[in-house]
């Protein structure tokens, strides 16, 4: 049977009692055994019998396979701890066991731990109380309060008893200095032991740590400072305070119990005043880089400060893990300042870290028995956190500027003055000191995130619009090349990028990466880190890349400057576009944006060339065009240079200026041609002569109406409608309509009839008209078919036809029928198949044939047959009527009258009529003339 995971196995300093009632609402992790990463909540009030009961919550794995439950607890609570027993399962997954929970409360309150009992290994569990670590990060914010020192601070003497040689007892003199902040207590302890040969008695100095609770201090040794290793080092304290004396057992070799005086209150020595201030910093270590600030002041009381931690430095303040402790000078030790940490005005656990089962970068520095401080002759600040046992021994004897050791904890930090300053009250994080020669405005940044900034700005102008993470590595560098250039790296990194050594490319890559990536989300500057500076590669490829785009981008500044000065001609124009063409072969060695720029003044340079040309054009011809005429092609010329100035790419506001230049003369010359034409409306007779007159005029207005309209936004459409008025007038006189009539009647009969009666009624009527205007349609229409029907050659070869059977023109007659239905076929398969699937639909017959109609592959319609001749050869009776041999002659046209061969496009029609063979059909007598049978043509 599984048990609940409890985990997180560490505690920072020693055991400490149940200072408050437990009551409140705690969330943590925990582990059991082999298994981890589970997550618990505990929620519990307690009675003022010390009964505590509650609920814990627990949720096991995650995802569709998380095992979530939850039991009742009961238990009791006191100055060493708790004990939660399993009482009743509200939710109780499978194969899962409820144990009971044994720990302590720290932080005020803020923080439980403990240990889940039946659990042989990682028993350890960890919460933390919102609501509590909040007013810890409230008074961790503030400004810095020294320690409180209350009872029992102060100096105390008093004796050690220890056993001597056969069962005698020695009385050892101690003294110790007690330093308090709210229940938390750090103590310097001197024990004097008698020299054996009557020299000096030794001194041997321990720091002890703990905390003090319902009239008992608990102290544990935390490490000695005796010169010579720990002889009689003071492992423990357990004292009873009894107003002026403590007193109670010591775990020291050979000692059983001590007793201790008050003697007076603690003489905490002031701080040296070029030490206090505000210091800050950060330092790199293997799990991440902790952002530091220190806060040092003479109080009344003494000196006294606060080291506020937090880690990892890349991440936003509310993700790192914290702490904040308050320290105590106690004196010098060899050239250091010895400074005790009294209490942890914050303890904050990231959930980060806290999913990771660790205490994070600040972890250890919560365990620290000790500070050593001093200032470097740099005018910095350096911090020795005393943190084994072994710190202890080498701080014995260590001077300031030695290296203290490879594992023990070294803080380095600057005074925080001017913009570090403000960046640091805006909660801002120290910068990263790189090595040098490494500097320029990054180093010069007052934080990490101002850092981070710079490094934004670097490659903003290189990256921004650009999918970094979906685009080959290798177009990427291509686009970034510029942001690596002499030019645009050095000022930001203070030396050129093919000169940044092995060591120096890591240090910035693993801040780019923790510190603005990750930290910040500058997924830009994340890039140019991972896969150009930090890659060995990608480096080496950016650095030739580098050689090959100092030479294409000083050929892009020539050609710049080249384009500048050439003249305003033609060539020049010719010349620009060999730029553009070599800038496209150059398109792997310059960005996007050095492209873009090279396009726009190349642009730019050809639209002023084009410019000048136009206005030269315009200078020169100008002045005759102004004083020309319609006649003369002044007005034309005037319209073709509108339509340059219109269509040519010149510059927007010579646009403007030259438009305005041409239009006087050209609205004067088309008022003046207007004004000439509709002179001539009033006297147009209503005849043929006077409709042709105004289909004359009409058509001469037309363009120049449309041209003034379109280059220069005037309407002559009002000047010209007297003549629109004229022309209906005439249109509307029977007599017109008779002479058109009469005219198109006396067209020539024969090959070429038709095109003899379009040419005709073309010269008074166009298109349009036709459809405006019925009457006049169906004249034409008529004349037509008439002229149609004169254009077929008709022949009788018959031998001695009947009375009755049917005569060549009957025939003629059918045939022409039948070829008319086939052009009105035509024409509605040419409108369907060039509108598409709106009119085909889904007919697959009527998709076959128009991939045989012509109009779908010219886009032209106008296709159509004609009748040539006919010829009956013979008519016999048969079936009631009468079988006939003829043959037919069929020509194809396109649009406009040209004779095509389209015997493959037209289908079986098409295939059939056009050729000369005899043709059989079968005619019937009926009430309205022949019904005729033809098995081809049904």
């Amino acid at each position: 049977m599984a048990r609940i995971l409890l985990t997180l196995a560490f505690l920072f300093g020693p055991a400490l009692a149940l200072a408050e009632p437990l009551a409140g609402r705690w969330s943590g992790t925990y582990a059991c055994n082999a298994l981890g990463g589970a997550q618990f909540t505990l929620e519990t009030e307690q009675a003022g019998n010390g009964i505590i009961s509650g609920t814990f919550s627990f949720e096991i794995g995650t995802g569709g396979h998380a095992l979530k439950g939850a039991y009742k607890v009961m238990g009791r609570g006191g100055a060493d701890g708790f004990r939660l027993q399993p009482r009743d399962w509200i939710e109780r997954p499978p194969g899962v066991e409820a144990l009971a929970l044994s720990g302590r409360t720290r932080d005020g309150g803020a923080v439980i731990e403990g240990e889940m009992e039946g659990c042989a290994l990682n028993d350890r569990f960890l919460g933390a109380s919102a609501e509590g670590m909040a007013v810890r990060l409230e008074d961790a914010n503030s400004e810095p309060v020294p320690p409180t020192m209350g009872p029992p601070a102060g100096r105390w003497k008093g004796e050690v008893i220890c056993r001597g040689q056969r069962k005698t007892t020695l009385s050892l003199p101690i003294e110790a200095v007690i330093l308090t902040d709210g229940d938390r207590v750090a103590a310097d302890a001197r024990v004097h032991v008698a020299n054996q040969q009557g020299g000096v008695p030794a001194e041997q100095r321990t720091i002890l740590g703990g905390q003090s609770a319902e009239g008992r201090l608990e102290l544990a040794g935390l490490g000695s400072l005796s010169p010579g290793g720990p002889r009689f080092q003071i492992n423990g304290l357990s004292l009873a305070v009894d107003g002026q004396s403590l007193s109670g057992p010591v775990n020291m070799r050979g000692c059983d119990k001590v007793s201790l005086t008050y003697a007076g209150p603690a003489a905490v020595p002031p701080l040296p005043d070029s030490m206090t201030g505000s210091w800050v910093g950060t330092a790199e270590q293997q799990n991440g880089a902790i952002a530091m600030h220190f806060e040092l002041r003479n109080g009344q009381a003494g000196g006294f400060g606060e080291l506020r931690l937090g880690a990892p430095a890349h991440l936003p303040v509310e993700r790192r893990s914290k702490l904040h402790l308050v320290l105590a000078p106690v004196g010098e030790l060899n050239g250091w300042q010895l400074m005790l940490p009294l209490g942890q005005r914050a303890f904050e656990i990231s959930q980060d870290d806290v999913r990771r089962h660790s205490s994070g970068p600040v972890g250890p520095f919560a365990k620290a028995g000790a500070y050593l401080v001093s200032e470097t002759p740099a005018g910095g600040l350096e911090l020795v956190a005393l943190i084994r046992s072994g710190d202890f021994a080498v701080a014995a004897s260590l001077m300031p500027g030695t290296p203290p050791g490879p594992k023990t904890s070294v803080l380095v930090l600057q005074r925080s003055e001017g913009g570090l300053a403000d960046a640091v009250v805006a909660g801002e994080t120290p910068p990263v000191i790189f090595p040098e020669p490494l500097g320029g405005t990054l180093a010069a940044a007052r934080s990490r995130e101002a850092q981070c900034a710079v490094l934004q700005e670097w490659i903003t102008p290189y990256s921004e619009g650009k999918d970094m993470r979906g685009t080959v590595i290798a177009n990427l560098q291509r686009e970034l090349a510029e942001a690596f250039t002499d030019a645009k790296f050095e000022p930001v990194f203070g030396l050129p990028f093919a000169l940044l050594s092995d060591e120096e490319r890591r240090a910035l890559a693993r801040f780019i990466r923790e510190d603005c990536e990750q930290g910040q989300g500058m997924a830009d500057v994340g890039f140019a880190g991972a896969q150009v500076i930090g890659h060995q590669r990608g480096y080496r490829e950016m650095v030739k890349r580098l050689t090959d785009v100092a030479e294409s981008s000083r050929w892009a500044e020539a050609a710049l400057d080249e384009a500048q000065a050439l003249s305003s001609t033609a060539a020049s124009l010719a010349r620009i576009e060999q730029l553009k063409a070599g800038a496209r072969d150059r398109a792997r060695e310059l960005s996007a944006r050095q492209i873009a720029g090279l396009d726009a003044g190349l642009a730019l340079r050809a639209r002023q060339i084009r410019t000048d040309i136009l206005r030269a054009d315009i200078d020169r011809d100008l002045p005759g065009l102004s004083a020309g005429s319609r006649e003369d092609g002044a007005l034309d010329q005037l319209f073709r240079l509108a339509g340059r100035i219109a269509d040519e790419d010149v510059l927007p506001d010579a646009r403007q200026e030259l438009h305005d230049r041409i239009a006087p003369p050209a609205l004067k010359i088309s008022d003046e041609y207007v004004t000439a034409l509709m002179a001539e409306v009033d006297t147009l007779p209503a005849s043929l002569q006077g409709l042709a007159d105004a289909r004359r005029i009409g058509a001469a207005l037309g363009p120049v109406v449309e041209a003034v309209h379109e280059h220069f936004g005037a309407d002559l459409r009002p000047r010209i409608q007297p003549l629109f008025l004229r022309r209906s007038m005439i249109e509307s006189d029977p007599a017109v309509l008779e002479a058109f009539r009469k005219l198109l009647a006396d067209a020539p009969s024969g090959r070429g009839a038709k095109e003899a009666v379009r040419a005709a009624a073309a010269q008074y009527l166009d298109e349009a008209a036709m459809q405006r205007l019925p009457e006049y349609d169906a004249v034409y229409k008529a004349a037509l078919e008439h002229a149609e029907w004169r254009a077929i050659i008709i022949t009788d070869n018959s031998r001695n036809p009947g009375g009755d059977e049917p005569r060549a023109e009957d025939i003629a007659r059918f045939a022409l029928d039948r070829v008319r239905e086939v052009n009105a076929t035509i024409s509605q398969i040419e409108d369907d198949c060039l509108q598409g699937v709106a009119a085909i639909g889904n007919s697959p017959a009527r998709g076959i044939e128009c991939l045989t109609m012509p109009a779908v592959w010219t886009g032209q319609k106008g296709f159509a047959s004609e009748l040539v001749s006919v010829t009956k050869i013979s008519c016999s009776p048969d079936a009631g009527g009468f079988r006939c041999y003829f043959q037919q002659e069929i020509q194809f046209f396109g649009p406009g009258g040209a004779r095509m061969n389209l015997e493959d496009f037209i289908g079986t029609f098409g295939e059939r009529a056009a050729r000369l063979e005899v043709q059989e059909a079968l005619f019937i007598p009926g009430n309205e003339g022949w019904q005729v049978l033809w098995g081809d043509l049904r």
